[in-house]
């Protein structure tokens, strides 16, 4: 089959109302009223964060996930459809609720979040089997987020094995979310994987490892035959190909003179390692150019407000040694 779409993007779809500065260190009284720089209304949710990086950078971008028949999902597909997304694997779902978050921004950038999972983590494996003619339209497929989808959580590995063999042609990736436990379903679902590379605090829940380099060891022992590594922030990140699983490569950060926002900034850093993969580039080309979409989303309010286009971003990788 001809692919249409250059990326899918199944699970989250998330309304994100940002209010920026709150000083997360004071302890809030009852009945009191604190003043705010500015409330924000935005999108979050892997499917919106690297639904529209992806397509900012280019890529014909297709949405999959469930959403609730109420005012929430009125913005949010509203929002996707202005950033060029396919909603053709868009469940409405009448009962549902749509999946929402508070977003918290404190001034040096940190995030912390009051969220409601709504109909948003109701996906299931069944869903995306489903729509398994509507996925082989796609180069590669983006499935999240593993530790926050109750009902896909264990059965992750099955919706993978079920793409892998339906369309084998096709990029199969896995986002993560800190805190995401049960090591045994990510094992399910890491040998049909073809890039895993989850945030340094997102590895150490998930793997029980401390260290990048044994996480990295551990995702392989379980099976991880593809491209798997640890996103380290300011740090950079750490990554091994499947076709030298001893080797790791360290990928230097991007440098950035103010983090204004960080959220969203792992989503875009995997829309920016997936459109780059796409396009050919070396493993750690790849890294240098996600690393530098990860830097641009953090220098503005919003999970993909601050995404540049491809040949923008591009130069920006370059001047820190991309090759491509």
């Amino acid at each position: 089959m001809k692919t249409s779409l250059d990326l899918i993007v199944a699970g989250h779809m998330v309304a994100d109302v940002i209010g920026r500065p709150v000083f997360l260190d004071r302890p809030i009284g009852h009945g009191k009223l604190y003043l705010s720089d500015a409330i924000e209304l935005h999108t979050g949710g892997n499917v919106c964060n690297v639904g529209i990086a992806a397509a900012k950078l280019g890529l014909r971008v297709g949405a999959l996930g469930r959403i609730g028949n109420d005012s929430w999902r009125t913005c949010v597909l509203e929002r996707l459809t202005n950033a060029g997304l396919d909603l053709g694997g868009v469940i409405v779902d009448e009962r549902g609720q749509t999946s929402a978050t508070v977003v918290c921004v404190d001034p040096s950038g940190e995030r912390s979040f009051f969220h409601t999972g709504g109909c948003g983590n109701q996906l299931t494996a069944a869903d995306i089997i489903a729509r398994l003619g509507y996925i082989r339209r796609a180069r590669a497929v983006a499935l999240g987020y593993f530790g926050l989808m109750p009902r896909l959580e264990s059965h992750f590995g099955r919706a993978l094995r079920a793409i892998r063999r339906a369309a084998p042609k096709t990029l199969t990736v896995l986002d993560c979310v800190a805190g995401a436990k049960g090591f045994g379903n990510l094992a399910k679902a890491l040998p049909w994987l073809d890039i895993f590379v989850p945030s340094l605090d997102e590895a150490r829940s998930v793997s029980g490892e401390e260290a990048p380099e044994k996480i990295i060891a551990r995702f392989r022992a379980a099976g991880a035959a593809g491209i798997v590594g640890v996103k380290l922030g300011a740090d950079g990140c750490l990554l091994s190909d499947g076709t030298e699983p001893a080797k790791t490569i360290h990928v230097p950060p991007v440098r950035v003179k103010k983090v204004v926002d960080a959220t969203g900034a792992g989503d875009s850093w995997l829309a920016g390692f997936i459109t780059a993969r796409l396009r050919g580039f070396a493993l750690s080309d790849a890294g240098i150019f996600a690393n530098a979409v990860g830097a641009c989303c953090v220098q503005a309010i919003g999970a993909s407000t601050g995404i540049r286009p491809f040949n923008e971003t591009l130069k920006l990788a370059r001047r820190y040694g991309c090759g491509c």
